[in-house]
């Protein structure tokens, strides 16, 4: 009788484990994947902090001899600006506040641009900041227009007769804006040539300008402006170097414009009252207009 013999079956070969490399490339790749996912996402937060901060912490805002004043822009309620008349002048200042500060908080600015410019003073409010509404680059230019449209049914003036002023982030603003509603004339203080730029540079390791939504591409807005231009840099501005504001004025080429470099300053410490003076001074040759009602 003949034996049958059993042939064991044969193992499955394990597969060999990855070598730490590609894990350690695998583990890189999926971390970067994730900050960039994280920055897409939390990019409104980053780039306007400001409208993220506790309202109920800060005061409310005085109604003595600045106001709070309404208007409605697209997509919103309506937004409480900051206005200081002053019934002896023609002549008016818009103020772009940044992005880490709302306009009530700024009072005593206001009242020190209304005694250098020798003007009345609005400054304009941004969605979300005291509402909320997203902030978006588009949705703080239609504010900032409708808080100009609201100026010239509540007091008569044109945007050719308003001085604008842009801080940080709100010289972006300005920019963009003056494209749509120019300006007499416009001073940009610490501000950048692009919000690209200045977020490329913080990271280079991240491809910004594939997935930065809030551009404010300044530099591309100034070399289209035609009125007087004023550009305040600080040296030592570690927010926004000061290369990007060397930057947006090398790019204003058509208009009539003045550099101020300011040694020994960071980003938010105090500007001089005699920078300020000789901003205003560099565009005093625009006229006050005549058919203004400032003070009414």
């Amino acid at each position: 009788m003949r034996s049958e013999t059993h042939s064991k079956p044969k193992r499955k070969a394990r597969p060999k484990p990855r070598p730490l490399w590609w894990r350690l490339l695998q583990f890189v790749a999926l971390a970067y994947l994730s900050v960039l996912i994280a920055l897409a996402l939390f990019e409104t937060r980053l780039v306007y902090p400001g409208a993220y901060f506790d309202r109920g912490n800060l005061p409310p805002a005085t109604e003595d001899r600045i106001q709070t004043v309404r208007y409605a822009s697209t997509g919103t309620s309506e937004l409480p600006g900051r206005v200081l008349l002053r019934p002896t002048s023609q002549r008016w200042v818009v103020f772009f506040h940044g992005n880490g500060i709302r306009s009530r908080q700024m009072d005593g600015w206001i009242e020190q641009l209304s005694n250098l410019a020798d003007a009345s003073v609005m400054a304009v409010e941004y969605r979300g900041f005291e509402d909320d509404q997203t902030p978006t680059e588009q949705g703080l230019v239609e504010d900032s227009i409708a808080a100009i449209d609201f100026m010239e049914k509540q007091y008569g003036v044109q945007s050719s007769d308003l001085i604008f002023y842009g801080q940080s982030l709100g010289g972006g603003v300005a920019c963009e804006t003056a494209i749509k509603r120019p300006p007499a004339a416009m001073i940009l203080e610490r501000t950048f040539d692009s919000a690209v730029n200045v977020a490329r540079k913080r990271f280079p390791w991240i491809p910004v300008s594939l997935v930065m939504k809030n551009r404010f591409d300044s530099a591309a807005y100034v070399s289209n402006y035609l009125q007087p231009l004023v550009v305040i840099g600080v040296e030592e501005d570690e927010v926004i170097p000061i290369q990007h504001a060397k930057a947006l004025y090398e790019a204003a080429t058509r208009a009539d414009r003045t550099w101020i470099g300011v040694p020994g300053l960071r980003h938010n410490d105090k500007l001089p009252e005699e920078v300020l003076r000789q901003a205003f001074e560099a565009i005093n040759r625009v006229p006050e207009p005549v058919t203004s009602d400032a003070g009414q």
